[in-house]
């Protein structure tokens, strides 16, 4: 019942061009809520994209991302996030030589802890704060980024970038502006599983996974410096 007082309210502040006439700017934290806002009626000059940023950087790698044989999945345990995506594309993937580790905690942690029993190849590691999970990125070898809807941004990415680890992700949030960036990044069509699992397999190629995570710190350290400025 709520969401029609919400609707009722919006329809009458988009008659009345409320949000036009009385407000100056917009933030939006990326160019996709950018494009909704303006799809909404919010003229294109009151718009301005800021992402969000860190607090602080993450610590430099102490080795490439193809020292490591570890994909990581960060984020909320539930189907909007595909982590049952991501445990049904690495059965079936079986990576030779990877393991797959999970941070997180939300509805579908029995299915991850039962997957990781089952599967020596599959790790969970609970919720862990900030700075753990940082310090994961750091040693880590690729980030696995499967939300199925929409996003406004997508935090965890910039982190992976800032921490010099690679990103495979849906092109959700911001990973359709970064792969204009980053090229040969690995993405893929929302909730496609067989997509992820050919993102997985590109994943064992270490020319690859080492370009891309300093493409991609070297990314966000240009980004980082023009928004200081």
């Amino acid at each position: 019942m709520t969401a029609v007082p919400a609707a009722l309210s919006i329809a009458v502040h988009r008659s009345f061009d409320t949000w036009n006439r009385n407000v100056d700017l917009f933030l939006a934290p990326s160019m996709f809520v950018a494009e909704i806002m303006g799809k909404a009626g919010i003229e294109e000059g009151k718009l301005l994209v800021k992402p969000h940023f860190l607090s602080r950087i993450p610590g430099r790698r102490a080795a490439p991302p193809s020292n490591s044989r570890e994909l990581l999945f960060v984020g909320r345990l539930a189907e909007p996030k595909g982590i049952d995506l991501v445990l049904d594309a690495w059965k079936r993937a079986k990576p030779s030589g990877l393991r797959l580790a999970i941070i997180g905690d939300g509805p579908s942690r029995p299915l991850v802890e039962a997957t990781a029993r089952e599967d020596s190849s599959v790790e969970y590691f609970g919720w862990l704060d900030s700075t753990a999970v940082l310090r994961k990125m750091g040693s880590a070898r690729s980030l696995l980024f499967a939300s199925r809807g929409p996003e406004t941004f997508g935090l965890v990415l910039i982190e992976a970038l800032g921490s010099g680890l690679p990103v495979a992700g849906a092109r959700v949030a911001i990973v359709p502006e970064l792969a204009r960036h980053l090229p040969t990044m690995p993405t893929f069509v929302p909730g496609d599983r067989d997509a992820l699992i050919r993102a997985i397999e590109t994943l064992n190629d270490d020319a690859l996974v080492d370009a891309l995570g300093a493409k991609g710190l070297s990314l966000f350290s240009e980004e980082s410096e023009a928004l200081a400025r």
